[in-house]
């Protein structure tokens, strides 16, 4: 539920030289539980919801977890179909 992720999937050491630059290696890489790398492809969730964008203020979204929240109505619709399938 949500929105795909950015397709960076690896993570990183910065080490300051002694002459002031700094070098970043790569030491890893992000995997699901089932162990697939992410790196280039992120992750695509099950259903795409966007945040519309007058939602998001400094960042940080507004009304999350309310009727106004998009992703969060739309969880809502699909756990009542799930429980509404479940009990048939």
């Amino acid at each position: 539920m949500g929105t795909p992720t950015s397709r960076r999937g690896r993570v990183h050491s910065a080490e300051q030289l002694s002459d002031k630059s700094i070098l970043l290696v790569s030491i890893g890489s992000l995997l699901t539980p089932a162990g697939r790398n992410i790196d280039r492809e992120g992750i695509k969730p099950d259903y795409v919801v966007e945040v519309p964008a007058n939602s998001l203020s400094t960042g940080k979204a507004k009304n999350t977890a309310t009727l106004q929240d998009a992703q969060y109505v739309k969880a809502i619709a699909i756990l009542t179909e799930q429980l509404t399938q479940t009990n048939k």
